[in-house]
């Protein structure tokens, strides 16, 4: 399964290409669904931690990604996020989150697994989003 074919991230970059919201205010609600996912298991510390990393990694790219240096919780971080995301086009924002997700993804992939990622990622991403993961898992076990 190549990279762009992990169910987590066809999830994600469908959810922000087909959104109605403000592109901002969508990827936030992505992400703090995210978080309520996996604050339970990894804690509040390593979520944050596990964000700014991603951040951190993406922002070579998309420098103007990076958060204030206080913006230590999720909280911070998403209200941060949000900021930069506003002053960009929905095409810049919308490239930037995909790669700062598959930064994210790649980092809990080699902490926990491909599979725990892909049932935690989908399940943050509603019953609908669940649907479409289930369905690339079976196909993944052929």
């Amino acid at each position: 399964m190549t990279a762009d074919e992990v169910p987590q991230r066809q999830l994600f970059f469908s959810r922000i290409t087909q959104g109605t919201q403000e592109i901002a205010d969508l990827i936030i609600s992505l992400w703090e669904a995210i978080a309520t996912e996996l604050i339970p298991i990894i804690g509040s510390n390593g979520f944050d931690m596990l964000f700014a990393r991603s951040v951190h990694l993406t922002q070579v790219i998309y420098p103007w990604l990076a958060p204030e240096k206080t913006a230590l919780t999720a909280s911070a971080q998403f209200t941060a996020l949000k900021n930069n995301l506003a002053g960009h086009t929905v095409a810049d924002a919308g490239a930037a989150c995909q790669a700062l997700f598959m930064s994210f993804n790649d980092l809990l992939v080699s902490l926990i697994g491909e599979s725990l990622t892909t049932g935690i990622l989908c399940a943050a991403f509603s019953s609908a989003a669940t649907d479409g993961c289930d369905k690339a898992r079976s196909i993944e076990r052929e």
